[in-house]
């Protein structure tokens, strides 16, 4: 398996840092605004989107991102939302890609996905669909306080379950903020009793999630309060150790370098931001890797930079021609090391930046490589030798 993701991801990863990329590798679309919960950390699920306007991707938006995904060459299409489950043409958008070569992975809360017919499950079996469950906590009481639904907790469970009977392959996202920090180490050891492969963790982005709308008022506060930083990294160390000796798999060795200087920002004393402290030089790996769309069919420059060029299915511009003027003004500003503001809540997609800094300038941004890749050889040389006992 190691191997497998070596040459899958790790020696492709590498050739294109230093030989460049043709086109992205990925394509990333905000499929709705609608959603079932009200997350803590989530701008729609605290109402601050009202727009439920015709104006929002359909199924002809979709096909024709596919489409042109096609003619592109790339082969990743990530599905989110709000829920996209509530998207009433999921299941027909899937099966178009599946069709066409595209496998999609869904991020979903997993309300939705215990109560789906035996049709579309088989449906997500068949193209190969990989679910994203997002999960803060294997506590309920903390769970649907954090989800904002007093369900979101047995229903996740049930999406697990569901997802085991029918092997439609699934990770668990967990978000660390001020509610659940204090059972991350418990949650982890149900998890792995459940039998769960893999958890990737992230704190609270302190910017909106969906730029379009107004960010919550003192978001940063969501995070793990500063005088707790210390017995946070203890415990993230505990969990590491853990992982170790498990099966379970974490991405823990790609936040632990840096999770403490994105919370020590958000100290009122502290200017610098986050990522001007762990790495030296910084390289925008997913700026150039991922087209995100949003849910009204705006290519966003990023993930947390607001789009204001539209999708075009009935014109003449294509899909990279459209991304290449999205982003060009970003890409301008990296290129001078002159970072938006919006790079300090870069907090989701900062681990594979991270990587990509590394490898790219590895002489500059040593100490995170060093620390990074002991935590790693750590891991699989644990995992090595557990599988030889």
């Amino acid at each position: 398996m190691e191997n497998k993701k070596l040459k899958v991801n790790y020696l492709p990863e590498i050739k294109k840092l230093f030989i460049g990329r043709a086109v992205p590798s990925m394509v990333s679309v905000n499929l709705t605004n609608r959603c079932n919960q009200q997350c803590i950390y989530c701008e729609i699920g605290q109402n601050h989107s009202s727009d439920h306007s015709s104006d929002l991707l359909n199924k002809t938006d979709l096909f024709w991102i596919i489409d042109q995904m096609v003619q592109l060459g790339i082969r990743r299409l990530s599905l989110c939302g709000g829920e996209p489950f509530l998207f009433t043409d999921l299941f027909e958008v899937v099966e178009y890609a599946f069709k066409n070569q595209i496998i999609c992975n869904i991020t979903t809360n997993g309300m939705i996905i215990s109560h789906l017919s035996e049709k579309s499950l088989s449906i997500l079996k068949k193209c190969n669909t990989a679910v994203n469950i997002s999960v803060d906590s294997f506590h309920e009481p903390i769970q649907n306080k954090t989800r904002g639904n007093d369900k979101a907790y047995t229903d996740a469970i049930s999406a697990i379950e569901t997802c085991k009977f029918h092997e439609i392959p699934f990770i668990i996202l967990t978000v660390i903020s001020v509610v659940n920090y204090k059972d991350l180490i418990l949650s982890l050891h149900r998890a792995n009793e459940l039998g769960i492969k893999q958890i990737l963790y992230q704190p609270v982005i302190s910017f909106s999630n969906f730029p379009e709308l107004d960010t919550i008022d003192h978001k940063q506060n969501l995070n793990v309060p500063i005088e707790s930083l210390n017995a946070l990294m203890e415990d993230l160390q505990t969990m590491f150790y853990f992982e170790t000796k498990n099966e379970i798999k974490t991405n823990l060795y790609r936040i632990i370098p840096w999770i403490a200087n994105y919370i020590k920002q958000f100290d009122n004393n502290t200017t610098i931001p986050f990522y001007k402290t762990v790495l030296p030089k910084f390289y925008c790996r997913e700026s150039l890797e991922v087209i995100d769309i949003d849910y009204h069919g705006n290519i966003q420059p990023c993930g947390l930079i607001k789009g204001d060029i539209r999708i075009d299915p009935f014109g003449s511009a294509n899909l990279l021609t459209l991304w290449e003027i999205a982003t060009s003004s970003l890409q301008e500003e990296l290129k001078r090391d002159a970072y938006p503001k919006e790079c300090s809540g870069c907090c989701h997609k900062f681990g594979r930046n991270m990587l990509a800094s590394m490898m790219k300038y590895p002489i500059r941004n040593r100490k995170a490589l060093l620390k990074t890749a002991s935590l790693l050889i750590n891991r699989e040389y644990n995992h090595f030798l557990n599988r030889s006992l």
